[in-house]
């Protein structure tokens, strides 16, 4: 099938000559074809490696996630004691003109402002 790419030389020395240019080409070929081998098993081998750390990622990023999110609850969770207890404040104080206690909706007015 290479036969095409070797050019036909004239002369005594033709044969020879021509042998030793078909083993060039044929030599050059099977060199390509063995680059070209190597290339898909580097190819391969690379696909693989990137699945590989894709799944890492993802598993990471889910790890992380888990992590974010009992954070966030327990954030959340801080976050409703502290307003509890600053209601609760509230609720003990006293207006400084009539002494008297503050009423539950300013109470609810002056937490959720801060």
């Amino acid at each position: 099938p290479y036969s095409a790419l070797i050019p036909q030389s004239s002369g005594i020395n033709a044969e020879y000559g021509g042998a030793d240019e078909r083993q060039e080409v044929e030599k050059s070929v099977t060199d390509q074809e063995q680059r070209y081998t190597k290339c898909l098993q580097a190819l391969d081998e690379l696909e693989m490696e990137n699945t590989r750390v894709q799944r890492e990622a993802e598993m990471r990023i889910s790890e992380e996630k888990d992590k974010m999110e009992e954070k966030k609850s327990h954030v959340d969770e801080m976050t409703s004691q502290y307003f509890d207890f600053k209601k609760g404040v509230a609720k003990q104080a006293v207006n400084s003109r009539s002494g008297k206690p503050l009423a539950l909706r300013d109470i609810d007015q002056y937490v959720m402002n801060d």
